[in-house]
């Protein structure tokens, strides 16, 4: 089954494709979590910033959080809607005093109650400088969520100087949109580039690789079709070049021994030519007689001398017409030469002629052989 013909050229744009679909790919995952992770952090610092301001004015003021009896405190509150209005990325801020209870919270939903913010628990239980923001989903948006705690005068009764404890809600609609743009506008520089390269690279195989491949075949297609004197141009230094040295030093030793396989042909007929006319106009008889002894050629004086036509003649053997008291002596010297104990021999035999008297001749015989020194007839 004959295979389908593929330009190298389509084949090697297929290959730098696939491996640019795949390099873009993995290029594009990595810049869009790179986008995403650089755009959480900073949310997160704006977060951070928040809560670092609020610790400020509490260290200021710390009677807005220290206070024995829970008391809704107005000053609180409005400061911590100051801080989102100012943070356009902050949706929520809520404030736990050390018993867990909300002193503050820009949604006046839970102000009053026990915070359910696990983060908040544990912060105030196990405080730390520094806690894992947590990003959730709520009515389909995600948010951001930063806890610290605030620390004030230490509490000997407590052995703590953790005085409560701010959590601030971010949404990250906008962000995400951000990041979606930013991903957007490098997806499509990226897409634009690669399909730039991919042009130029085509460009680059079609003069570069293809076309002066395509002259290659095409001169060894003549020289196939026996027209050794075609030759490849050549103009350019790269491998394409080397091969069309390769194709023209071919066609030049293809060429010459073109010309002296003709000059052989030309002398070998030439000889058989004068073996043919000295055969057929010897005086003397002549014949080609193959190793079973049959007659393969015979001369018109071979003819003439045992009265035999030359068609008759080829349809018998040496031995049916030799003298039955001379074919031992005849096949004893043939399987000598056939051993190669002696090069030629000659003896007196007698033939009986198609009229059935006897002729007497003076038979000479030498081997041919060929070029492996194999016999191949008598002469």
């Amino acid at each position: 089954m004959k295979r389908p013909f593929t330009s190298l050229t389509v084949r090697a744009l297929l290959g730098q494709i696939t491996g640019l679909i795949i390099t873009a790919i993995v290029g594009l995952l990595i810049l869009y979590f790179g986008i995403r992770a650089q755009v959480y952090d900073n949310i997160r610092t704006s977060g951070l910033a928040a809560v670092e301001m609020l610790e400020n004015v509490l260290k200021e003021d710390p009677d807005l959080i220290q206070i024995d009896v829970f008391i809704y405190n107005n000053a609180l509150n409005l400061a911590i809607q100051k801080f989102v209005a100012d943070f356009p990325s902050v949706t929520r801020m809520s404030v736990v005093d050390y018993r867990l209870r909300v002193v503050a919270d820009t949604d006046n939903l839970q102000t009053g109650d026990i915070t359910d913010q696990n983060a908040l628990i544990e912060i105030m239980r196990n405080p730390r400088e520094d806690v894992a923001p947590l990003l959730y989903t709520r009515s389909g948006q995600n948010y951001l969520r930063v806890s610290q705690a605030i620390h004030g005068s230490y509490d000997p009764v407590r052995d703590s100087d953790v005085i409560g404890a701010v959590s601030v809600d971010m949404s990250m609609s906008q962000a995400e949109r951000r990041i979606n743009i930013i991903f957007f506008q490098a997806a499509t520089a990226l897409i634009l580039l690669f399909a730039f390269q991919i042009g130029l690279q085509y460009l680059f195989l079609r003069n570069s690789v293809l076309t002066p491949l395509r002259g290659l075949m095409r001169v060894a297609q003549q020289i196939g079709r026996g027209q050794l004197d075609t030759r490849a141009p050549i103009d350019i230094i790269n491998e394409l070049g080397d091969m069309g040295h390769a194709i023209n030093n071919m066609a030049a030793s293809l060429e010459k021994q073109n010309a002296e396989r003709k000059q052989a042909e030309e002398k070998l007929r030439e000889s058989e030519e004068r073996f043919k006319g000295a055969f057929d106009f010897s005086a003397i008889g002549m014949s080609l007689v193959s190793l079973d002894g049959r007659w393969l050629g015979v001369n018109p004086a071979l003819c003439q001398i045992v009265g035999y036509s030359e068609k008759e003649l080829l349809t018998k053997t040496f031995q049916e017409i030799t003298h039955p008291d001379d074919l031992e002596t005849d096949l004893a010297y043939v399987r000598q030469i056939l051993a190669g104990e002696i090069l030629a021999y000659k003896m007196e035999k007698r033939y009986f002629h198609k009229s059935g008297h006897v002729v007497w001749v003076l038979l000479s015989v030498s081997l041919v052989r060929d070029i492996q020194n194999q016999p191949l007839y008598f002469v």
